[in-house]
């Protein structure tokens, strides 16, 4: 008997689709999982990038989030933009004890345009990076985060360990504008 797969996205919603819920929504569905989604920001962009963000109230995404887990348990649980250190922690709290969480903040905008304030990037640091399964970041989200320049394969080495060191199992670092000849990724498994 087939057991349907259910994966629950907390995330922006991105109309151009090329990021956020819809993104997420279709990775999901092409692997053959069903979509459940929890909506944290909704954002104005196109191809020029994102021109405004209109952010959910804490109480909201974590409500959706508390009616999803109510009904069903997903067996995955993605975790992306959240602009507010209260959501941060209202988040926390709902999925305390979930066996699989895969934590992709969305701290800044592929622009090069942060997305959070410090206080929102230490709040995901210390309340949902230690319940990590799996840690995505991108090269310029960890350069903000560690304050530290990443230009070498070791730089990456080490700011994956650095991460992994807030007590995710694994961090999955991605550095798209390393030059040639150098990691474009970094894997980690911390556990």
């Amino acid at each position: 008997m087939y057991e349907e797969i259910s994966v629950l996205s907390i995330n922006g919603s991105d109309s151009t689709a090329r990021a956020g819920l819809q993104a997420d929504a279709r990775t999901i569905t092409a692997l053959g999982g069903f979509a459940l989604t929890a909506v944290t920001s909704v954002t104005t962009q196109g191809r020029q990038g994102i021109s405004s963000v209109h952010d959910l109230p804490a109480g909201m995404v974590a409500g959706q989030v508390r009616a999803i887990l109510q009904e069903s348990r997903p067996q995955a649980v993605k975790v992306g933009l959240l602009r507010h250190a209260d959501t941060v922690r209202a988040l926390a709290y709902e999925l305390q004890g979930h066996p699989r969480l895969v934590m992709a903040p969305g701290l800044i905008a592929s622009s090069g345009k942060p997305l959070v304030d410090d206080d929102v990037m230490r709040q995901w640091e210390s309340t949902l990076f230690p319940h990590a399964t799996l840690l995505l970041m991108r090269v310029a989200e960890t350069e903000a985060l560690l304050g530290m320049r990443i230009r070498t394969d070791s730089d990456m080495e080490r700011a994956a360990r650095l991460l992994a060191s807030t007590g995710a199992g694994a961090v999955l670092l991605r550095g798209g504008r390393l030059t040639e000849d150098r990691l474009t990724a970094y894997l980690l498994n911390a556990g």
